[in-house]
């Protein structure tokens, strides 16, 4: 997301009360639960960022033929 807009919106109680229960379960901001379940509901595909940045090692590949996966196998 890049701007974040305040805004006011007219919720139903019972809905409100059942959003703010499931922030608290998933230890989310209210405005978290909000916006993703507005990026489900019009489509919105989030981008999945890995949890380490190892992960993405050996998965890219830029000007590289062959990868190696110990260094003995490079200088031999």
């Amino acid at each position: 997301m890049t701007n974040i807009v305040k805004t006011t919106l007219n919720i139903p109680e019972d809905i409100l009360q059942k959003a703010k229960l499931l922030s608290v379960e998933e230890k989310k901001t209210l405005s978290k639960i909000i916006t993703e379940s507005l990026e489900q509901r019009i489509g919105i595909k989030k981008r999945k960022i890995p949890k380490s940045p190892l992960s993405t090692l050996g998965k890219l590949r830029i000007g590289v033929d062959k990868i190696y996966k110990k260094r003995s196998d490079i200088y031999g």
